[in-house]
Parts: C-alpha cells; structure tokens; sequence
C-alpha cells in the first residue's frame, strides 16, 4: 500500500467499499483468503500504475 495509498489514509482506504471490488472494502475481500488477498493486490498494482478501475 505505500506509495500506493496516501499515509494515514490506509485504515480508511481498507474499510471503504470499493466498486472495483464489487462494492466491498478491502478488508473483507482480504479476509476471504489467498484469493482476496490477491485481488486487492492487484487493485493496489492498477492504482500505483493509473489503470482505471
């Protein structure tokens, strides 16, 4: 998330519904497993690179 996500704004960033995760936070998606770690893994690589999502 660093240099990704704006310091101090993680914890908001992680509890916010997000539309390109189907309207979920973050933190959920994570706590589904590998696979939800994975997916917000790769909303954070399209963020750092400017990729629409």
């Amino acid at each position: 998330m660093e240099g990704v996500i704006k310091r101090g704004m993680e914890k908001e960033w992680l509890n916010t519904s997000n539309e390109a995760l189907n309207n979920k936070p973050p933190l959920e998606v994570i706590e589904q497993g590998p696979t939800g770690v994975q997916e917000v893994l790769r909303l954070l690589g399209r963020l750092e690179w400017g990729i629409a999502t």
